[in-house]
C-alpha cells in the first residue's frame, strides 16, 4: 500500500467523520424524540425544576459517548467507504442489465450485513443511556450497578452486562436493525443520488442558478420519505427489543402484533415517524453537502 493510498484512505476517513460529527448536532436530539414516542415515554420539552440548561443539555444529548464513536468513528465512514469500494471494485465486472439489480438490491444488503453487529452493540448502549439501564435491563444485570448513582456511563453497562454474563441482551435488536439499515443505507447511496443526479439532469438551471444545495435537499427529502417509511415498523420493533432485551424476537413480535390490533396500526408503527424521516432528510444532506464541500476544498 503507497503512502498516497493511505494519506487519501486518512483523509476521506477524517472528512466522513466530520460530516458526521456535524449531523450528530441535530440527529441525536431528534433521535431522543424519536425514541421517546416509541417507547411512550413523555418528551421534556422544557427544563423543570433544578434542571437547567447543562440538564436539559444532558437529556438531549443523552447516549452521545456510543452516538459519537459509532457514527463518526465507524458507521457513517464505514459507509461510505465501503460504498466507494463496492462502486470501484463490483460495477467493472457485472454486464450493464445488472447493474439496476446490483444498485437497488445487493450494495444495501451487502453494506447492512457489514454494519449491522457494530449498530445494534452501539444502539443498545445508547437506549440503555437514554432510559436508564435500570429500567431497560432485568434484575441480574442491574444488580451490578446498585452502588452507581447518577446517569449510567457506557463503560459500567458494558461491565454490569458481561458481569452478569448477559452480553446477548446488547444485540437483542440485531435482526430489525438488519432490515432497517437496509433501507436506510439504500436511501443514502441509491436513493438520494439518484434523484439529486436525476434531478441535475432534467432542471440543470437548479443547480447552476442555486448551487446544489437545494438539489441535495430534494434528493434527501425523497429519499427519507421513501426508505424511512418503509423501515419505520421495523425500528419500532428494534427499540421494542433494545427497551425489553430479556423478552425475545418472536415474543416482541406477538406483542407487537397485538398492540397493533388493539391500538391501531398507524398509531404503533409509525409513532416517531416525523422525526426519524426529519433525521432521515437531516442526515442525507448534511453527509452530502459536508463531505463534497470538504473533498473540494482539503
Amino acid at each position: 500500500m503507497t503512502s498516497d493510498t493511505v494519506t487519501g484512505f486518512a483523509k476521506s476517513y477524517i472528512i466522513s467523520s466530520t460530516g458526521a460529527l456535524a449531523e450528530l448536532s441535530l440527529g441525536l436530539p431528534l433521535d431522543r424524540i424519536k425514541v421517546s414516542k416509541q417507547a411512550g415515554v413523555p418528551v421534556k420539552w422544557s427544563p423543570s425544576g433544578h434542571d437547567g440548561v447543562r440538564g436539559m443539555a444532558r437529556y438531549w444529548y443523552a447516549g452521545n459517548i456510543p452516538s459519537i464513536i459509532q457514527r463518526c468513528g465507524i458507521y457513517l465512514p464505514a459507509i461510505q467507504f465501503s460504498n466507494a469500494l463496492y462502486n470501484k471494485l463490483v460495477y467493472p465486472r457485472i454486464g450493464s442489465e445488472s447493474i439496476a439489480t446490483s444498485e437497488l438490491v445487493i450494495k444495501p444488503l451487502i453494506l447492512s450485513g457489514l454494519v449491522t453487529p457494530y449498530v445494534s452493540l452501539f444502539e443498545g448502549l445508547k437506549t440503555a443511556q437514554q432510559h436508564g439501564v435500570r429500567r431497560v435491563y432485568p434484575e441480574y444485570v442491574t444488580r451490578y450497578l446498585a452502588k452507581q448513582s447518577g446517569p449510567e456511563s457506557m463503560t459500567s453497562i458494558l461491565r454490569a452486562v458481561n458481569t452478569a454474563r448477559a452480553n446477548s441482551l446488547l444485540f437483542a435488536g440485531v435482526m430489525p436493525t438488519w432490515g432497517r439499515e437496509f433501507f436506510f443505507i439504500g436511501g443514502m447511496c441509491v436513493v438520494q443520488p439518484l434523484v439529486s443526479n436525476t434531478l441535475n439532469q432534467f432542471i440543470p438551471q437548479l443547480a447552476l442558478t442555486y448551487s446544489t444545495v437545494p438539489v441535495t435537499v430534494c434528493g434527501s427529502l425523497i429519499a427519507s420519505l421513501v426508505c424511512q417509511t418503509a423501515s419505520q415498523p421495523l425500528d419500532v420493533l428494534k427499540t421494542r427489543c433494545e427497551i425489553r432485551p430479556s423478552t425475545p424476537l418472536s415474543g416482541q413480535v406477538s406483542e407487537l402484533w397485538y398492540t397493533c390490533k388493539t391500538a391501531g396500526f398507524r398509531k404503533t408503527l409509525y409513532s416517531g415517524w416525523l422525526p426519524r424521516v426529519t433525521r432521515g432528510v437531516w442526515t442525507f444532506t448534511c453527509m452530502r453537502l459536508v463531505t463534497d464541500y470538504l473533498h473540494r476544498t482539503l
